[in-house]
């Protein structure tokens, strides 16, 4: 079986234009019936594997991996606060989430290079409640505009860090 991650191995970290070899690659995997599994953290569009695919990769729906993919499997729609970018938030409450600052099931934190200490803030209280959080991957670190930002993974431990 053959693991891809998207960003960087199939398509460019600086456009998002494919990456030379990346469409000859998947048809091989495909052609010679290959097991593979495309990985992507990817939060920001529900349709990304279909962005993909108009890009030239004829990725199977079923050799796809996203952290929405793996949300449906963790939690069923409910009542959650969401952390991260706006396309994030939209794509949530077109799983059929519901937006609640107040009382709800989960909070749910991805990447967004816009936080605010009072994001910061709400999560150390949510999590001081004990609400259960889901992050949608684990990056400690990645780049935008060439800065260095930190990822989901590195706001998990600092949140375990101010709660402990």
């Amino acid at each position: 079986m053959f693991f891809l991650d998207v960003q960087g191995t199939l398509i460019s970290d600086h456009d998002k234009s494919l990456i030379h070899g990346a469409k000859e690659l998947i048809d091989f995997l495909n052609a010679k019936n290959l097991p593979y599994v495309i990985i992507t953290n990817n939060t920001k569009k529900l349709d990304f594997l279909e962005k993909l695919q108009q890009k030239g990769l004829a990725i199977k729906e079923n050799a796809y991996i996203d952290p929405f993919s793996v949300l449906k499997h963790l939690l069923k729609p409910c009542k959650v606060v969401a952390f991260g970018a706006d396309e994030f938030v939209k794509s949530l409450e077109n799983l059929g989430f519901e937006l609640d600052f107040v009382n709800p099931s989960a909070v749910l934190v991805a990447s967004y290079d816009d936080f605010k200490f009072k994001d910061f803030a709400s999560m150390i209280e949510f999590a001081r409640r004990e609400v259960r959080f889901i992050a949608m991957h684990e990056t400690s670190i990645y780049k935008k505009d060439g800065r260095p930002y930190p990822g989901v993974g590195s706001i998990m431990a600092m949140l375990k860090n101010a709660i402990d």
